[in-house]
């Protein structure tokens, strides 16, 4: 049982095959024998061509662009990691911590702001 729509689209398809069998037949003999010609040529030709692909080998240019854009990103991931000495680390923190330690010296940055220490130790004592 066929669907309405596949029944419209089938007498569709038949209305226009019986145009263009009318627009063919009031062409000119001279111009169909042409037209059927290049028709033939056409299908002849894509026979040729639809079988499988020989398979081809990649010129030079393949393996040198691989090349090339490898060591492009090798050359961009060297350039962009962080110089080691960029930082110092936390043992060279500790060494001077320790040194000051050491040193028997006063801290005198406690000295810079009292105020702020004697707020700190209100509100901790108030807590």
């Amino acid at each position: 049982m066929n669907h309405p729509d596949e029944i419209e689209l089938q007498s569709f398809a038949e209305d226009c095959r019986q145009r263009l069998a009318g627009h063919v037949e009031a062409l000119d003999p001279a111009l169909q024998t042409r037209l059927a010609h290049a028709r033939r040529a056409a299908l002849d030709q894509g026979v040729q061509t639809s079988g499988p692909r020989a398979f081809r080998v990649p010129s030079v240019w393949l393996p040198a662009g691989v090349c090339a854009v490898a060591a492009s990103l090798s050359i961009a991931v060297w350039i962009s990691r962080p110089s080691p000495t960029a930082a110092p680390t936390a043992e060279a923190v500790a060494v001077e911590d320790v040194e000051f330690l050491a040193s028997g010296e006063e801290a005198d940055f406690y000295a810079e702001d009292t105020t702020f220490y004697e707020w700190a130790g209100s509100a901790s004592g108030a807590g």
